[in-house]
């Protein structure tokens, strides 16, 4: 029971220890079949505890329709969900020094978008004008082409951040908000510009075309993270979704950090 209240509340009542923990990169694309939103989870567990009780969610009966979300047994918010026809969301961490508010947590105000929002903009409104009790940047893709966007958050601000060349990119800094972080050094920190230039730098080489694209640039060395326990890729106008795992990859030079799961 401890586990899983702790995998409920993690992102938004421990904060504190996100920028040792906890990162992912997500990009979105235009392609023929329809938007291809592509993410990696990157969250350290002892002994890849997160890749192997991964669980996919089928709800149905929503008010606004079917979803699927990618979690674990026990959670009931979403980290990672695609709505058929309507539109698919991703949580990437982020920082700065602005207070944490009471507010419904982040994961269960995306769950409640996925339930009750039936369109891109509907989506978009909800996730850019609800408090929240935290920061994070989310990426948000429909079924046409241009519905791409990052919403970047605070809990009481937010920019948006839309596509250009039919493409968007997010890692774990803001490009539109002013975080107020200064010279605060994190892991997260340190290496969300390396991975957000890196993973635009290859798309602007090449648009990925289809999920095989993507998950190669998800796995490109200067991109996955040595956390990464999922790997996924959302195609919202059709409903599909696929899934991976990563081989475990060494630890970085100052090494992981372990938290209880």
């Amino acid at each position: 029971m401890r586990d899983v209240v702790l995998c409920n509340l993690y992102y938004d009542a421990f904060k504190v220890v996100l920028s040792r923990g906890f990162g992912c990169t997500a990009f979105a694309i235009d392609a023929p079949g329809g938007v291809l939103h592509a993410r990696n989870l990157d969250w350290w567990t002892e002994n890849s505890a997160l890749a192997r009780y991964t669980a996919t969610s089928h709800f149905v009966n929503a008010p606004a329709g079917a979803f699927t979300t990618v979690g674990w047994p026990g959670f009931m918010g979403v980290f990672s969900g695609v709505a058929p026809g309507r539109f698919a969301v991703t949580l990437n961490a982020v920082l700065s020094l602005e207070q944490i508010q009471i507010a419904m947590p982040v994961v269960l105000l995306i769950r409640t978008v996925f339930e009750e929002a039936r369109t891109f903009s509907e989506a978009l409104k909800l996730l850019s004008s609800a408090p929240l009790p935290c920061d994070c940047l989310l990426l948000l893709t429909g079924v046409r082409a241009g519905e791409l966007v990052v919403i970047e958050r605070t809990p009481s601000r937010y920019a948006l951040r839309h596509a250009k060349d039919g493409y968007v990119c997010v890692t774990n800094g803001y490009q539109q908000l002013d975080a107020g972080l200064g010279a605060a050094r994190s892991e997260l920190l340190d290496t969300w510009c390396q991975r957000f230039e890196r993973v635009q730098a290859l798309i602007s080489q090449k648009q990925p075309r289809d999920p095989e694209d993507c998950f190669r640039y998800l796995n490109d060395p200067q991109v996955r993270m040595h956390m990464t326990v999922q790997q996924m890729v959302f195609c919202a106008a059709t409903g599909e979704h696929w899934l991976r795992f990563p081989e475990p990859m060494p630890p970085t030079a100052t090494g992981p950090v372990s938290f209880p799961m």
